[in-house]
């Protein structure tokens, strides 16, 4: 891998960060966004299934944009909205503002999350695609690392909720502003590939791609490990009103969770993909073990704090291995490079549909059923994982593998 593939991967890796910031948020400061925008569950879950139903919306909508435009400016757009939104959030607007903001910033970053994709997969050559996205994945947790420290810098300065979640939001909106004028000058538009083609085209090849059994394949690991990985929110809830968790304790875990055991699981997973040359070989393994962990969690709570964390820690290691290659499978089911395109935009509006209703449907679980609720999702997602092996064992039937 040269070093301007390097470089390239760094920069939207660093890019994806911050404009990812304020979704990924959730997943460390859960209870400071809730109190502090003064929500339930229920509501709280909400803004994040309009997020969800607006990134759908333009995964559909990304190919379009793609063929118009090019990456760099959806890439600058997406910054600039990112830097814009969390500026009008800091004033607590009502909740249907709030609806709006989280629905327009899940739009503008679902045409560029595509985008984002389709830079790092044309970066390198096919037989390095393991290492790229491994090595994505590792930048994107540095970068990720930095901005949650800076974020819990800046919030010893409040005390009270809404004063620790304005600072959050002022600072992310800064974190992306600054990194709007970087991209400005840095990211140079790309070769576009034929900027010409017209919806004529892409109807046909959308038509013979729902016919296509290993498509659909393909989606549903997607969506089976976006709902392992959506799930892993909720544990350090779990931690500090279950297991009872220090809260200092549950947020290093979070942190390890969320950036540490991916800088681990990417390039284990990228090594052992690029060697069997497909990437199912990978998810089934480590959806059987998600599943089981999963299970575990369930079947044996009353097990001390320590092993249960370890179950969790295990869960966040196989969802991300799964997660940093579930996308190349779609380089290994027979596919011309414009129908990979246009499958990506499919696979990114089915695959990642969860956002638009996990978290309301993990919402009102836990806000119906209190503490038990836990248990409930640990159990759904258990299930579903287990499907998802079933599946990914009958693509290796079948013999997918890449060409190189």
């Amino acid at each position: 891998m040269n070093r301007n593939a390097v470089r390239m991967i760094l920069l939207i890796s660093a890019i994806y960060s911050t404009a990812y910031a304020l979704t990924l948020a959730k997943g460390i400061f859960y209870d400071e966004m809730m109190f502090g925008f003064q929500l339930n569950n229920l509501r709280f879950g909400q803004l994040f299934s309009a997020l969800g139903i607006c990134s759908m919306l333009a995964y559909l909508c990304a190919a379009w944009f793609s063929t118009r435009f090019s990456s760099r400016a959806i890439t600058l757009t997406a910054l600039l909205v990112n830097a814009a939104i969390p500026a009008v959030l800091s004033l607590f607007p009502p909740y249907p503002v709030l609806l709006l903001c989280f629905a327009a910033m899940g739009f503008t970053n679902g045409i560029f999350y595509p985008t984002s994709v389709s830079i790092l997969r044309t970066s390198v050559p096919l037989h390095q695609q393991g290492h790229a996205f491994g090595l994505n994945y590792i930048f994107i947790s540095v970068t990720g690392i930095g901005i949650t420290l800076l974020c819990y810098a800046a919030l010893l300065f409040a005390d009270s909720a809404a004063g620790k979640l304005r600072i959050l939001l002022l600072l992310l909106s800064g974190i992306n502003a600054v990194f709007f004028l970087l991209a400005a000058f840095c990211l140079h538009p790309q070769e576009e590939e034929q900027k010409s083609r017209t919806e004529e085209h892409m109807l046909p090849t959308v038509f013979s791609l729902l016919r296509t059994p290993t498509v659909w394949a393909v989606i549903l690991i997607v969506f089976i490990n976006y709902i392992d990985y959506c799930t892993l929110n909720y544990t350090q809830p779990y931690l500090t009103n279950v297991v009872k968790v220090p809260s200092a304790a549950a947020n290093l875990i979070a942190i390890l969770r969320m950036y540490f055991i991916v800088m681990l699981a990417a390039p284990v997973a990228g090594a052992i993909t690029d060697r069997y040359r497909a990437s199912v070989v990978l998810i089934r393994a480590v959806f059987l073990l998600y599943a089981m962990c999963a299970g575990a969690l369930v079947l044996v709570s009353s097990l001390p704090a320590f092993f249960l964390v370890l179950l969790i820690l295990a869960m966040c290691m196989t969802a991300n291995m799964a997660r940093s290659m579930s996308l190349i499978t779609i380089s290994e089911i027979g596919l011309t490079p414009y129908a990979v395109s246009v499958a990506m935009c499919m696979i990114s509006f089915l695959g990642y549909s969860p956002d638009a209703f996990y978290y309301s449907l993990c919402g009102w679980i836990l806000d119906r059923f209190g503490t038990a609720g836990y248990h409930y999702i640990f159990t759904m997602t258990a299930v579903l994982t287990a499907v998802g092996f079933l599946i990914c064992h009958w693509l290796r039937r079948r013999g997918i593998r890449r060409s190189f």
